[in-house]
């Protein structure tokens, strides 16, 4: 609430946003690739923000 959270991954990790925003934003920086894994990115943010980027190498 109020805040913002960066989440770094991996370039072989998929990500899946299941996230509610409330006056707030969730933006994948994400791009295609044969993921490994899988992360799943689940809750809600109020006047916050939640990023999600891929880790530079």
């Amino acid at each position: 609430m109020w805040g913002g959270i960066e989440i770094y991954v991996p370039e072989n990790w998929e990500v899946v946003g299941e996230v509610v925003p409330f006056m707030a934003g969730f933006e994948m920086k994400t791009g295609a690739g044969t993921p490994e894994r899988r992360l799943i990115v689940r809750g809600a943010t109020v006047m916050g923000g939640i990023e999600v980027k891929r880790r530079a190498a």
